[in-house]
């Protein structure tokens, strides 16, 4: 694990212990996604869960989308991805998403009028945008890093989002 760094290397931090101390999600899924939480002056917040859905790409390349993922990284097979507000859209990352088929441009057809300009319509033989699931009972990891030392983290499996600033957010003493 990295001990100095910034960003980036917390966010390595915290996939190398996800993977390591989360075994049953690590075996039943490929994909995990990673929200930035905050980046305040003493702590990186980030939490990462298993991804079930596909990404709908709206944006192009070269802009900042404020959700859909501008980076990643595999590690021992297994994709993390996130947004990164430093970093545009690229086609590299949509190359990843497609290549691990968790990539949907359903609804950017219909946008650009490729499908036509009528969502309603009850044709069958235009495609439906995907579902999304939503697993009440998955568990994801909050972490809390110390920007000075970002080998001290603490964390948090819950199944229920929690804000940046809430009191449910673990501790750490940061020196």
């Amino acid at each position: 694990m990295n001990k100095e760094g910034g960003e980036y290397e917390a966010i390595e931090n915290s996939i190398i212990d996800y993977y390591h101390t989360n075994k049953d999600e690590i075996n039943r899924y490929e994909v995990f996604h990673i929200s930035i939480k905050t980046n305040d002056e003493l702590y990186h917040k980030f939490d990462i869960l298993p991804e079930e859905n596909v990404f709908s790409v709206l944006d192009t390349l070269g802009s900042f989308p404020s959700y859909f993922p501008t980076n990643y990284k595999y590690y021992n097979n297994k994709l993390f991805v996130w947004n990164d507000r430093k970093t545009p859209l690229s086609q590299e990352i949509i190359n990843v998403l497609y290549e691990n088929n968790i990539l949907d441009s359903i609804r950017l057809r219909y946008e650009t009028g490729v499908y036509g300009d009528d969502w309603e319509s009850n044709r069958k033989d235009l495609p439906s945008p995907p579902l999304f699931k939503v697993d009440e009972l998955l568990e994801g990891i909050d972490y809390v890093i110390c920007k000075k030392n970002i080998r001290r983290y603490v964390k948090l499996k819950t199944s229920e989002y929690i804000p940046p600033d809430s009191e449910k957010l673990p501790k750490i003493e940061c020196f």
